[in-house]
C-alpha cells in the first residue's frame, strides 16, 4: 500500500491530470509541462521530456506503441513512440480552441478529444494520422476529460463543472450519469468482467 499511497500524494501535488499505464512503468504529466516516467519497481522518476506547454492529458495506443497527447496552448495534438531510447515528437492534427482531454481507441484506431471554441465545446474525432476529421459532439458546456471503454463501444465525458455523460460511439446521443458539483480534472474507467466503474478526481 506504501507506493500506491505515495504515487497518489505525488500525483496530487504535482496536478497529474492524465496517466498512461505500460507494463512495470507509468507515463504522466504534470503542471510544469513535463513528460515523467514512474518506475513501480525501483520508486524512481525520470523526465522523458520537457515539453515546455500545458498538457493535461496523455493516452497510448498499445499495438502501435504511440503515446498521444494534445497540447492545450498550442491548439495541436503530437504522439511519440514508447518505450523508445529517445523521446522524437511528430505532429499529427490541429485542432480547435483549447485541447484538453484526449482518448484513443485502440481497436478502430481513432483519436478522440474535446476542445473548447469560445463558448461552443465539442468532441472530435480523426484517424491516427491525422486525416478525416469529424465533430461528434458540440455545443457543450467545457468538456474536459474524455475516456473510452472501446470494447463495449462507450464514450465518457467530464463537463467540468455540471456533469458527467456517456454516449456510444459513433452515436451523437448523450446520457447523463451523474451530476458534478465541482470541478473536475481527472477520470478513468476500472474495467471489469461484470461492470465498469467511473473514477475520477476533483
Amino acid at each position: 500500500m506504501e507506493v500506491y499511497n505515495w504515487l497518489y500524494e505525488y500525483l496530487i501535488l504535482n496536478f497529474t491530470l492524465s496517466l498512461v499505464c505500460a507494463q512495470s512503468k507509468l507515463l504522466f504529466t504534470t503542471q510544469h509541462a513535463s513528460i515523467k516516467e514512474f518506475d513501480f519497481q525501483t520508486r524512481q522518476v525520470t523526465v522523458l521530456y520537457e515539453l515546455g506547454t500545458t498538457v493535461y492529458s496523455i493516452d497510448y495506443h498499445y499495438k502501435n506503441k504511440q503515446v498521444y497527447f494534445p497540447r492545450y496552448f498550442n491548439n495541436d495534438i503530437m504522439r511519440f513512440r514508447y518505450p523508445a531510447h529517445s523521446i522524437e515528437l511528430h505532429y499529427i492534427v490541429s485542432t480547435g480552441s483549447k485541447p484538453a482531454g484526449l482518448a484513443i481507441d485502440s481497436i478502430r484506431n481513432h483519436i478522440y478529444w474535446t476542445e473548447n471554441v469560445l463558448s461552443n465545446g465539442r468532441i472530435v474525432r480523426c484517424d491516427l494520422d491525422g486525416s478525416n476529421v469529424n465533430v461528434i459532439a458540440q455545443s457543450l458546456d467545457y468538456p474536459f476529460v474524455i475516456r473510452l471503454d472501446a470494447i463495449n463501444s462507450w464514450m465518457y465525458v467530464v463537463e467540468r463543472l455540471p456533469k458527467i455523460y456517456r454516449q456510444r460511439i459513433g452515436s451523437s446521443k448523450q446520457e447523463k450519469i451523474e451530476t458534478v458539483f465541482m470541478e473536475t480534472a481527472c477520470m478513468d474507467i476500472e474495467i471489469r468482467t461484470t461492470q465498469n466503474r467511473l473514477r475520477r478526481n476533483c
